[in-house]
C-alpha cells in the first residue's frame, strides 16, 4: 500500500495495485468498456470536452473498498497525456472535490 487512502460513502478506499506497464496486446472488450465509462465520467463530472481516444487512456491504479463490506467498489484510475487544455475543468459538486493537472515532472 502506498499510504494513500480516500473516503467514499463512509468507507476507506485503499489502492490495491498499480497497474504494470501496458502490454502491446489489444485491449479486451471489457477493458474498452471500462475506458468508455471512464471517458463518460470524465466528461460528465469535470466538463472536459476535448477529443480523447480510448487508446490514450493509460491504466494507472485499482482501488477497492474493504473486503468486509457487503457492497464493494472496484475503481480503476487512468492517466491521460494532454499537450494543451482548451476547456476549463469544472468539478461536479458532490462527485469531485478538486481537479488538478500535473506535468510529467510534477507527477
Amino acid at each position: 500500500s502506498s499510504g494513500i487512502n480516500a473516503e467514499y460513502g463512509g468507507d476507506t478506499l485503499t489502492p490495491i495495485s498499480l497497474i504494470p506497464e501496458a502490454s502491446a496486446s489489444k485491449p479486451t472488450m471489457v477493458e474498452d468498456i471500462y475506458r468508455q465509462t471512464a471517458l463518460r465520467e470524465l466528461q460528465e463530472e469535470t466538463n472536459y470536452n476535448e477529443s480523447v481516444s480510448l487508446d490514450s487512456l493509460i491504466p494507472w491504479s485499482i482501488w477497492q473498498t474493504p473486503h468486509a463490506r457487503p457492497r464493494r467498489y472496484n475503481t480503476i484510475f487512468y492517466l491521460i497525456f494532454a499537450e494543451t487544455m482548451s476547456s476549463e475543468l469544472k468539478p461536479q459538486e458532490g462527485e469531485i472535490e478538486s481537479v488538478h493537472w500535473y506535468s510529467p515532472a510534477e507527477f
